[in-house]
């Protein structure tokens, strides 16, 4: 009996020195496997022991849902909280949006946009006719200024400075002459002659 009781309290040892890191499983299945060679009471300790190791892994795991539940309900919170802010910044620029793009029909900006709009399609018509004009009035002072009668004195003084005249011809061919010397060399003069003179 004294050899029973050393197994029984090495075994007891050694399932305390389990215990705290052994799970309930385990030290059901060794109770299992000592009921075979230990009494009862044996068997009844290490019951004991399991049902303790139970209560301390419900506890434990008891407080990490309890923990959970916590963070959940406090993330759940925040994420809804950015979720509401975004929504109103987002309703916000909707709302900003259609007030700066609600424009009655009659107002003053739709009237200038429209006008801008009818002084862009005019305005290169409107230049080509500006040029025209001009041009036009630039032909008609030209005409003016060229159409001279045959028998205005105008043309009889322009007649005289621009042609040439008869019997001129003998002084523009006698303007330069040229003569040479006894000794061959040659120099230009300007004498007055008529027309076939010998120079």
């Amino acid at each position: 009996m004294t050899k029973v009781k050393e197994i029984i309290d090495a075994l007891q040892k050694r399932l305390k020195d389990l215990a705290a890191n052994s799970t309930p499983d385990q030290l059901a299945y060794l109770a299992k496997a000592l009921e075979s060679i230990v009494d009862k009471s044996a068997v009844s300790d290490i019951v004991q022991m399991t049902d303790g190791k139970l209560k301390e892994l419900l506890t434990s795991s008891d407080s990490y849902v309890s923990l959970l539940d916590t963070r959940k309900d406090a993330n759940i919170a925040a994420i809804n909280s950015i979720s509401n802010n975004h929504k109103d910044g987002l309703k916000g620029l909707v709302e900003d949006f259609r007030a700066f793009n609600n424009v009655p029909p009659g107002s003053s900006i739709i009237g200038e946009i429209e006008t801008r709009d009818e002084q862009l399609k005019a305005s290169p018509t409107n230049e080509i006719k500006i040029r025209e004009n001009q041009l036009r009035t630039l032909t008609i002072k030209f005409n003016s200024i060229n159409d001279v009668p045959s028998s205005s004195s105008i043309m009889k003084e322009v007649k005289k400075k621009n042609m040439v005249e008869p019997g001129s011809l003998s002084f523009l061919f006698g303007v330069l002459s040229r003569k040479n010397n006894y000794y061959g060399h040659g120099a230009f003069t300007t004498e007055l002659g008529q027309y076939g003179a010998v120079i």
